[in-house]
């Protein structure tokens, strides 16, 4: 979780010997963990207390801030069994196409009343992954990849799996992309206007210049097309506003589609 990762950083940055690491661990135990728990748009926050003579050392504390969501991550992602991965892949993807079998009847009728109006088409599932771990992909891969079909609902009619997009880039491809949404959510308007703080704060920015990507484009395509969206475990962090403009476009345009979101109950 984002707050485990602050709490961490911070103890792991008062012993660097990065200064930057160190001066950024400082701020936020002053200001405390939990108002950095969400800590791309404190960041963002942050700037306020720079301007472009010490701009410096407000990109060196993000870069500090970034190497270690890497190392983290990377700990992390050792947790996740190889085995485990494997033996769970084949129904953890089916999965998201089956779930609607669960559904109380009003909510699976509306399902099914969209399913109906493509009643010749199979059902493509395409994944946008906001984590940066690799588990899901490695599953994604164990059962076939795109154009795999994940079962049948009706004669000659399957769900297949289609495209798998990470949004904010992945271990996998040795990529974190981490910030805010857009240049206004820089709380310094003196901060905002320079290009390199751009670069290394706004998602879209660093991924175009510093990762020469288009993840972003794809990904929002797949949901300018989509009918059902599913979501999973994503949070409504005002870091990502422009997916869930992109949602809000696709449910206020197209009148057959619908969106489902999941919680995760303790």
């Amino acid at each position: 979780s984002a707050p485990a990762f602050i709490e961490t950083f911070v103890q792991v940055g008062a012993r660097s010997q990065n200064r930057f690491a160190k001066d950024l661990a400082a701020r936020i135990s002053d200001d405390g963990i939990d108002t950095w728990a969400d800590f791309e748009r404190a960041i963002g926050r942050y700037s306020k207390n720079f301007n472009t003579s010490s701009v410096g050392d407000y990109l060196g504390q993000k870069e500090a801030l970034d190497d270690y969501l890497g190392e983290w991550l990377e700990e992390k992602n050792k947790l996740v069994p190889e085995d485990f991965v494997r033996a769970n892949a084949k129904n953890c993807l089916s999965s998201l196409t089956k779930f609607r079998r669960g559904l109380p009847d009003r909510q699976r009728g509306l399902i099914e009343q969209i399913m109906k109006s493509h009643s010749t088409e199979s059902w493509v599932l395409d994944i946008i992954c906001f984590n940066y771990t690799d588990a899901l992909l490695k599953m994604y891969k164990i059962v076939g990849g795109e154009g795999t079909k994940l079962g049948s609902f009706s004669p000659n009619r399957y769900s297949i799996l289609g495209k798998f997009v990470f949004a904010h880039g992945s271990l996998e491809q040795h990529e974190i992309i981490s910030g805010v949404d857009n240049q206004n959510q820089i709380a310094s308007s003196e901060l905002a206007k320079l290009d390199e703080v751009k670069r290394a704060l706004v998602k879209e920015e660093i991924e175009a210049s510093v990762y020469q990507r288009t993840r972003d484009a794809e990904g929002l395509s797949l949901i300018r097309k989509a009918n059902l969206i599913y979501v999973f475990g994503m949070s409504f962090g005002i870091t990502d506003q422009r997916w869930w403009r992109a949602i809000d476009e696709q449910m206020s345009s197209d009148g057959n589609s619908l969106l489902i979101l999941f919680s995760l109950e303790y």
